[in-house]
């Protein structure tokens, strides 16, 4: 087969073609951009990420719930619901002489100058909501927290012609930086509330009685209007509610200005229960400021804990609710008048093991629930054959007593200490009963009412108002015994042995006396043993007559020389 020769000048024609054609595909390449060798020109600045600058500046001062013993309180309103309810708050609010504090925003003083104006026209004081009235302010970065905060001043000024001094982030973390952030923007304080309440949080004035007559005195309460509550904020209204507070989705209609005033219309009940409940419980409404000055400092200072102490202390190394030992403790050297109590000998003629407690002398009163008051019961049966049965011990019980309604004005019956029938509180009682020493133990109803935080500052409004009130009287607290194993509808023994640590901290941090009655109640496992039960078929916590006699036991050995 033959092939074609290529004539001389065909593949010099085909190397030129194929140089053309690359020429012109490179041309269709976009240039890449050469990298810049000298400093851009001010016309073309290059983007640089610069860092957020640090505020040097002394944080503003941070204004929240405070321990006190005055039914006092603060008021704080923040937000925007509608033009007609907004209107009605205000008359409420000011018929009643209250200085609320009403937090808004820049957007909301800009859409609605007429309704910011009244506001500050009748006297309230405004807050700095901040530009938007953002979340999690916490996590923004310094520039966006001081334009939240000073363009909210601006359109705030510009609205009602007033400057805010106070500040409140919305649901968020008053960290350092964020209160640096508020002075920088010419603000003095930030505010903190403890108690929440919207639109969904009263159905009637009974849900708001009951609300304040469980409300921690020195509370900062703020109403968020035409807003839903965080989890974190509806906590504390859980004992009303029944999950109310959680909105429907989002949603958009032609009517929406009437559905937004439909849905917040309750808000103007709620504010309106709320304030005469408040009367009704003799509640004194104070500015966020004035609020600081009734704050307790007794307790500013805690004694110091070894490290010994506080890993005893440290709940989470216990896979059981026992300790290795009784968590008694006595005071160092006499306090408050009192005199440093040291284990009896055994009285002659009497055995180590008998369980037939020795008189107790001096004017003894214990204090407690239908617990304490199975004791009582005890011991009234012993004195029946023997009218000299521990004759210096009284008793001061109530069936659903808690240290927390002893500091209400009001309260059921089952909840009121009795002496002679007639309904007293703490310190009526121990003066009638001319105690010299209380022995305290807090109700199992402390446990279920309260978290941790608040059980402690009810010990401590409860040691302020007996040394304040008593000087002269000796206070000992005693841990709270256990149940007996998985009794229905009772508390975990657990929960209890948490609040017994607790407890036995404020003493060991306050100098007040402690015995620890559980730790001589339970057995290896935590558990308040059957035969020491008087009701092991039902409720599982009250105790027998061998109980009674280790409490007893117990009292005579540390409180013989009281």
């Amino acid at each position: 087969m033959s092939t074609a020769r290529r004539k001389p000048g065909a593949r010099a024609f085909q190397l030129l073609l194929a140089c053309v054609l690359a020429a012109s595909l490179s041309a269709c390449v976009p240039e890449a951009e050469p990298l810049p060798t000298q400093s851009p020109t001010p016309s073309h600045p290059r983007a640089q990420l610069t860092p957020a600058p640090t505020l040097e500046n002394e944080p503003a001062a941070l204004y929240t719930s405070i321990l006190t013993d005055k039914r006092v309180i603060s008021l704080v309103l923040e937000g925007f619901t509608d033009e007609t309810s907004m209107r009605a708050i205000i008359s409420t609010l000011q018929s009643q002489r209250v200085p609320a504090v009403f937090f808004v925003s820049g957007v909301v003083a800009d859409e609605h100058p007429a309704t910011v104006k009244q506001i500050a026209a009748a006297g309230f004081a405004i807050g700095n909501y901040g530009l938007s009235a953002s979340k999690n302010m916490q996590n923004n970065d310094v520039y966006r927290n001081l334009h939240q905060f000073r363009r909210g001043q601006e359109l705030i000024v510009a609205a009602a012609g007033v400057t805010p001094s106070l500040f409140r982030c919305n649901g968020s973390a008053y960290t350092r930086e964020l209160l640096q952030a508020g002075a920088a923007a010419g603000l003095s304080a930030g505010v903190m509330p403890t108690l929440f309440l919207n639109h969904t949080s009263f159905d009637e004035y009974e849900d708001a009685l009951l609300y304040v007559q469980r409300m921690a005195r020195g509370s900062v309460v703020t109403v968020k209007l035409g807003q839903v509550l965080d989890s974190s904020e509806f906590g504390g209204l859980a004992y009303t509610m029944s999950n109310r507070a959680i909105d429907p989705e989002p949603f958009l209609s032609d009517r929406m200005e009437d559905t937004i005033s439909e849905t917040y219309m309750n808000i103007t009940n709620v504010v309106a229960w709320l304030m005469t409940a408040l009367d009704a419980e003799g509640y004194i409404v104070l500015s966020p400021e004035a609020l600081q000055a009734e704050r307790i400092t007794m307790f500013d200072n805690p004694a110091p804990l070894d490290a010994e102490t506080l890993a005893v202390l440290d709940d989470e190394t216990y896979t059981l609710p026992v300790t290795a030992s009784a968590l008694d403790y006595r005071l160092p050297e006499p306090v408050y008048g009192q005199a440093t109590a040291e284990p009896t000998t055994t009285p002659k003629g009497k055995q180590k093991d008998d369980p037939t407690p020795s008189p107790l002398t001096g004017g003894i009163a214990i204090v407690g629930d239908s617990i304490t008051g199975g004791l009582s019961g005890y011991v009234a049966w012993q004195r029946q054959t023997q009218p000299a049965f521990q004759p210096s011990l009284t008793f001061l019980t109530a069936d659903a007593f808690s240290l927390g309604t002893t500091l209400r004005q009001n309260g059921a019956a089952n909840t009121l200490l009795q002496v002679d029938t007639v309904p007293v509180d703490l310190v009526t009682g121990a003066t009638l009963l001319g105690a010299h020493t209380l022995l305290i133990t807090p109700g199992l109803a402390d446990v279920r009412a309260y978290s941790l935080e608040t059980f402690v500052d009810t010990l401590k409004l409860t040691l302020y108002q007996l040394r304040t009130q008593l000087p002269e009287t000796d206070v000992w607290l005693l841990s709270i015994p256990p149940g007996i194993e998985g009794r229905a509808g009772a508390l975990d023994n657990t929960k209890i042995f948490r609040y017994n640590l607790a407890m036995y901290r404020f003493c060991r941090e306050y100098n007040v006396p402690f015995l620890d009655v559980a730790y001589r109640l339970r057995d290896a496992n935590g558990n308040l043993p059957a035969h020491y039960c008087l009701d092991a078929d039902t409720q599982g916590i009250h105790l027998s007559d061998a109980a009674c006699r280790i409490w007893l036991n117990i009292l005579r050995t540390f409180l013989a020389d009281q």
